[in-house]
């Protein structure tokens, strides 16, 4: 019954006028606790309808209001990928009001994303960026992220085939890349080369590659190294 119930609430969610009003706080309770009952299939039912009613701004409140966030947290370490994704999902969207962002970092949510960017399925590792990189528009975020080595993995996937997660992934860097202690850790593990070889394709993801380069730049510690790696040919 517990999977029927998550099911029913995951396809009624789905539809775009049902994301204000329809639901109560009673309704969005009981997607909270199915994300602790029965099985996967309930669990990832309950962690998407959540994420479909968290496309509201007053359910992305409401959501984190009624302590969504630790069941949220347990999934990102459940070892079902359909699970992972879906916490991913949810989280995504729960982390982008400003308010948020902290709280899902305060709930223990960082080093199970963090693992999450090198899983082997590409719908997780793509979910798992997309949450990292909301998470990181807050400057507080953006110190826990790097002490757990958040920026290493960040770095790896702008090689990644898959556009858009280097799109993401750029994003992020530029989130980070704000911070001056972030500036130097970008360069000292390695993500000149590959911020480089994007600017030099020539695609749609230039700006962001382009954007991060000037904010490692405006750090005095970074400039010469800038220089001696051949910066300014792909910015120029």
């Amino acid at each position: 019954i517990l999977n029927d119930v998550a099911r029913a609430m995951c396809f009624l969610t789905s539809n775009a006028k049902n994301h204000t009003g329809a639901f109560c706080a009673d309704d969005i309770n009981t997607l909270i606790r199915l994300l602790s009952s029965g099985g996967n299939p309930c669990k990832i039912d309950s962690a998407n309808a959540l994420g479909n009613l968290a496309v509201s701004g007053e359910n992305q409140l409401s959501i984190v209001e009624l302590f969504a966030l630790k069941p949220l947290v347990k999934l990102l370490n459940s070892k079902c990928s359909a699970c992972e994704k879906a916490a991913c999902f949810c989280l995504s969207r729960l982390s982008l009001p400003k308010e948020n962002q902290t709280k899902v970092v305060e709930a223990g949510s960082l080093p199970g994303i963090i693992n999450l960017l090198s899983s082997d399925k590409k719908d997780v590792m793509k979910t798992a960026i997309m949450a990292l990189c909301n998470i990181s528009c807050h400057p507080s975020t953006q110190a826990h992220i790097s002490e757990l080595d958040g920026l290493r993995p960040l770095i790896m996937l702008l090689s990644s085939p898959i556009e858009t997660c280097k799109r993401f992934c750029l994003m992020s860097l530029c989130n980070f890349s704000l911070n001056s202690e972030n500036q130097i850790h970008i360069v000292k593990q390695g993500g000149v080369l590959p911020l480089m070889q994007i600017c030099d394709a020539d695609s749609s993801l230039t700006e962001y590659s382009t954007m991060v380069l000037c904010n490692l730049a405006s750090n005095r510690r970074n400039r010469r190294i800038l220089v001696e790696w051949g910066v300014l040919k792909p910015i120029i």
